[in-house]
């Protein structure tokens, strides 16, 4: 699946009730301020899934090895593989919370030149997040 399917899922799922009843930041920061908050959440919303088995070998065993990365428990298979895997996050540097909450400042009508500064991005990250939230 391409990166606008897993878009336009993000988009009905959280950004689309934002807009519907844009909360408070007070209210849902949390979200924004820890990774594995937002992490909960995305999963809890479906956005991101947690595997239960392995892709490659067919193996129920799976660990966790990080927040993000899973390994087959299998000993001749071992694959690792992240729950970004597929998805807007997949090979982004930047941490899910941080991008959530560049959507939230823009969903707000923030500038790029303010999301930049107070997230401490590029103009070449902001400007292809906007993009992509537009």
């Amino acid at each position: 699946m391409s990166y606008f399917h897993y878009l336009s899922i993000i988009i009905i799922i959280i950004i689309i009730p934002f807009i519907m009843s844009m909360p408070i930041f007070r209210e849902i920061g949390h979200i924004f301020l820890d990774e594995s908050a937002c992490l909960q959440y995305l999963i809890e919303n479906g956005v991101l899934t947690v595997p239960i088995y392995c892709a490659q070998c067919g193996n129920l065993g799976i660990g966790q090895r990080s927040l993000t990365m899973y390994q087959c428990n299998k000993k001749d298979c071992r694959k690792k593989f992240s729950i970004y895997h597929g998805t807007f996050f997949f090979n982004c540097k930047i941490k899910c919370n941080v991008i959530m909450l560049g959507a939230y400042k823009f969903l707000n009508g923030d500038s790029s030149s303010s999301i930049v500064r107070e997230l401490g991005i590029s103009k070449h990250t902001a400007a292809a997040w906007l993009g992509y939230f537009r």
